[in-house]
C-alpha cells in the first residue's frame, strides 16, 4: 500500500499555509522551491516506509509521517505530523508544540522547477480506479 501511496504523491504540491512554497515530488525524492527567495532545495530519499511499513515518513530520521485525512478520486491533500515514535509528539503536542505542515496539489502545469511554469516537472498523479478504497497511514 505504501507504494502506491508514494505513487499518489507524484507531482507538484504547495504548502497549504505558505503558497509561496512549493514542493515537487519524484520517486522518493522532494524538491522545495521558495518562490519569494528563489531558494531550491532538493531532499533525496526523504519519502520512506517507517521500521514496519506501515507508514510513510520524511526525512533521514523519520521525524515526520503523513497523514491522510480525507480524499476524493486523486490525493489533493496531505498533512506531515511529528511522529510519535522518534520524536515524542504527545509530549511536544501536550507543551503546545504544533510541529508539521500540510500539502495540497497543484493544479496540472500550474508549475515546475526549472521556473517555466509550463509544468514540465508535472507527473500526473496515480488516482484509485475503485472509489470504495481509503489510503492507509
Amino acid at each position: 500500500m505504501l507504494s502506491e501511496l508514494v505513487s499518489a504523491l507524484q507531482g507538484n504540491w504547495e504548502n497549504a499555509t505558505s503558497h509561496e512554497e512549493i514542493y515537487e515530488v519524484h520517486g522518493n525524492s522532494v524538491t522545495r522551491s521558495r518562490l519569494q527567495t528563489g531558494e531550491v532545495t532538493t531532499f533525496k530519499g526523504y519519502l520512506r516506509p517507517d521500521h514496519m511499513g506501515k507508514r510513510l515518513q520524511w526525512g533521514p530520521k523519520g521525524r515526520f509521517v503523513m497523514q491522510v485525512n480525507a480524499w476524493g478520486y486523486c490525493l489533493e491533500e496531505v498533512t506531515w505530523v511529528l511522529n510519535e515514535i522518534t520524536d515524542g509528539a504527545s509530549a511536544a503536542l501536550a507543551r503546545g508544540q504544533h510541529r508539521g505542515w500540510r500539502w495540497r496539489r497543484l493544479a496540472t502545469e500550474s508549475f515546475s522547477s526549472n521556473g517555466s511554469g509550463s509544468g514540465g516537472g508535472w507527473i500526473q498523479p496515480l488516482c484509485p480506479v475503485d472509489d470504495n478504497r481509503s489510503w492507509e497511514e
